[in-house]
């Protein structure tokens, strides 16, 4: 048997749990009243890390109307509704709108928040995990639509 001082067990138990300056996420799901507080009347902005062509503006309007732009070989404007629905932000497109390319039906993603930072994170708008598994979850930045759109 093998003796170690105390000292080196609680070094090892802190090694092995993590914290969130060593990655481990710390964000907890949003739900419905949180989501409508921190989305309604707000445009989103995310790109995965090294894809200047993923990225992606998302507006949620207080009527329901959800707007925005995919940034690729020029910007795709897109439009369509959003809901809150199941504790998740629900987005489908318009009829004839370059989002039905990407999205079947009603899209729903989960919102979380850092426990640490508060930064809200989603689901990129077009999440292939197969072909771009950059597309996963997005740190947002979020800023207030003007009142007079």
């Amino acid at each position: 048997m093998i003796w170690c001082k105390p000292w080196y067990a609680c070094a090892m138990v802190v090694l092995m749990t993590g914290s969130p300056a060593s990655g481990r996420d710390d964000a907890i799901p949003l739900d419905g009243a949180a989501i409508r507080q921190a989305m309604i009347g707000k445009a989103v902005r995310y790109s995965p890390p090294g894809s200047a062509d993923a990225g992606v503006r998302e507006e949620f309007h207080a009527d329901g109307t959800w707007r925005g732009v995919r940034l690729g070989r020029g910007p795709i404007p897109f439009s369509g509704r959003w809901t809150i629905a199941k504790g998740s932000l629900c987005v489908t497109a318009d009829r004839g709108s370059p989002a039905e390319r990407w999205l079947t039906g009603r899209y729903c993603r989960t919102v979380w928040r850092s426990a640490t930072t508060g930064q809200l994170r989603m689901d990129h708008l077009v999440h292939r995990p197969a072909s771009l598994p950059a597309t996963g979850r997005q740190i947002l930045s979020v800023e207030v639509l003007p009142a007079s759109r």
